[in-house]
Formats: structure tokens, sequence, C-alpha cells
């Protein structure tokens, strides 16, 4: 696929999720970047956002946590009222990790300071979608109830996890997943 552009650009991103499901953000980061420079060169270009956000978040997993907010302000300036929802979901997500591992190193002026606010709006994105189920749904339930007993939200975190669970006992019957 080297010297089909487009097939490599579609491509990268997903061979990335599975270096970052397997903790090797060294080759995540490079694949990314080569996403990125054939987006930022007109293939794939709708990519860009989503390409940043995971960026940021493979940022966010190095500890560089100023960094991580300059390429997620970077993503979301890209966000548009028409943007692909999933790309909105992940940027909410990344946005809501940092929070929790990073709290008052966002940016000041932002209305979301808290990052349950984020992963709840991750979440009502996936519910609208119809994509109540899957391993990406129950990562942003995790990520929600972690964001809760984070900022001392135990009682909400403790009705979160339940609902994860409950999530997936359906998911082992059958009824979801």
């Amino acid at each position: 696929f080297a010297h089909d552009s487009a097939t490599l650009a579609s491509l990268l991103p997903q061979l990335a999720n599975s270096y970052d499901r397997l903790g090797d953000i060294r080759v995540r980061s490079a694949l990314l970047a080569r996403a990125e420079s054939l987006a930022v060169a007109g293939i794939e270009r709708e990519q860009l956002p989503m390409l940043r956000c995971l960026q940021a978040d493979n940022l966010r997993q190095e500890g560089k946590y100023p960094e991580a907010w300059e390429r997620l302000a970077a993503a979301e300036a890209l966000l548009g009222t028409d943007s692909e929802p999933r790309t909105k979901a992940t940027c909410l997500g990344v946005r809501a990790w940092l929070r929790i591992e990073a709290p008052g190193e966002g940016p000041p002026d932002s209305s979301d300071t808290h990052g349950f606010l984020s992963a709840r709006r991750a979440l009502a994105i996936m519910d609208s979608l119809g994509e109540a189920s899957g391993a990406s749904y129950l990562e942003l339930q995790l990520l929600l109830a972690d964001a809760l007993d984070a900022e001392g939200e135990h009682r909400s975190a403790v009705a979160e996890f339940r609902r994860l669970l409950a999530t997936q006992e359906r998911g082992r019957r059958g009824d979801t997943i």
C-alpha cells in the first residue's frame, strides 16, 4: 500500500489504534505522524481532526500534558458543526483524560473544567449514534466513572461503575456488543 496514498491514509489510523491497544506509544506516534502528513497533503484531509486528537492522546500517555493540550486545541479548532460525530466523541474523551490526569493544566477559559462533563458529552454522542455498546462505549463509561471518582463524586462514580458492569453483563449474554 506504500504507493496507494489514499488506502495508506485510511489504514494508518487503524493500525495506530492496534498499537495503542498493545501499549506501544512510539510506533503509534510514528503511524499517526505519517497519517497526519498525508492528511495535510490533502489525502483524506477530513481525518485531520481525528488524527490530531489521537496525537493528543498519545502525548497524554507520554505525560506531555502541555503538548497534549496544544494538540487537542489544534484538533478542536478544526471541528465544525458538520464534523464527524465519532471524531467529536474521541476528542471529548481525550479532553476528559487530560482533565483527570492534569487538572489545572488545560485552557483556563474553558467552560469544561471537569473531565466528567466531557465524558458525558462523548457518551451522549455515542448514544445518539446508536452505539451504546462495544469496546469504545465501555471505555467511555469507564472514563466517566474514573472522572467522577477523581473529582470526588464518589456516589455518582459508583453508579457509573454499576452501569458499566450491567453493560458488560448484557454483552456476555449476547444482548449487546
